[in-house]
């Protein structure tokens, strides 16, 4: 009785554990390695349970308050720096392989505003199929009607299949998920009256 009294109430922190179990196994007493190992085990899971509860919790009060767009505008801020200074090719370097790439249409409210602007767009081509997955505005133009204008124009974009390095190649240190599949390209634009 004495002997799984012990044994079931381990040391509360690490180093005890460890104490413990070369206790155990010296003492060479019928329980199983496996039971110590258990003795240890335990408690480091209640603590991983714990660490990832407080993850949760934290991540949580980061994002609370925030409404859906609020948060959609934050990922795309993030995604802005991230690519702003990294080694991605530009478009001049690439134009060889450019099929279709039709001008963004000046939108008539800007004309009309006189609104004048330029920018630096990012556009994700997948290298296989030479089509535009995304495109955003790494600097954006300040104005949300030729940035749009932008955007529907770079997706409609192609370039010769299998034509583009992978961004996987240029910049592994970027550590894109679709590095091996996709190519990123910056695309100056001016829209001037």
């Amino acid at each position: 009785m004495g002997l799984t009294k012990r044994w079931s109430e381990p040391p509360p922190d690490a180093c005890s554990h460890f104490r413990w179990l070369k206790k155990f196994q010296s003492k060479r007493s019928s329980l199983s390695v496996a039971v110590a190992q258990l003795g240890l085990v335990r408690p480091m899971f209640r603590h991983v349970l714990l660490s990832l509860v407080v993850v949760a919790v934290f991540t949580q009060s980061l994002c609370a308050g925030l409404t859906p767009e609020q948060m959609d505008a934050a990922i795309a801020e993030n995604r802005k720096a991230a690519f702003r200074d990294k080694p991605i090719p530009w478009l001049k370097d690439q134009k060889k392989f450019a099929i279709y790439t039709p001008k963004p249409q000046y939108p008539p409210e800007a004309v009309a505003r006189h609104i004048t602007a330029s920018g630096i767009f990012v556009i994700r081509v997948h290298v296989k199929t030479g089509l535009v997955v995304s495109a955003w505005a790494s600097q954006g133009t300040r104005s949300p009607l030729l940035d749009s204008a932008a955007i529907r124009a770079f997706s409609q974009w192609r370039f010769k299949p299998g034509a583009l390095t992978p961004i996987g190649v240029v910049a592994p240190q970027l550590h894109e998920p679709f590095g091996k599949e996709d190519a990123l390209l910056k695309v100056p634009i001016t829209f001037a009256l």
